[in-house]
């Protein structure tokens, strides 16, 4: 895939906040867009991909994110 996400999360500074139980899920969704011109063509097509083509959850991953500072 290729593709670089960029997550950025706040905190209140409370105390112990550096402790605090942090998790992070992430969903893949997968789209088939063969019937749609494949995706090579979303750019040209963008407004009857949004709504024709139809997403469905593939994974799930939940992440704990340990030390926080």
């Amino acid at each position: 895939m290729h593709d670089i996400a960029l997550f950025r999360a706040e905190l209140d500074v409370e105390p112990d906040y550096l402790n605090t139980e942090f998790f992070l899920e992430i969903d893949l969704f997968f789209s088939d867009l063969s019937n749609l011109g494949g995706p090579e063509k979303w750019q040209q097509h963008v407004d009857e991909f949004e709504e024709k083509a139809v997403f469905k959850k593939v994974s799930t991953q939940l992440f704990q994110i340990k030390g926080l500072a």
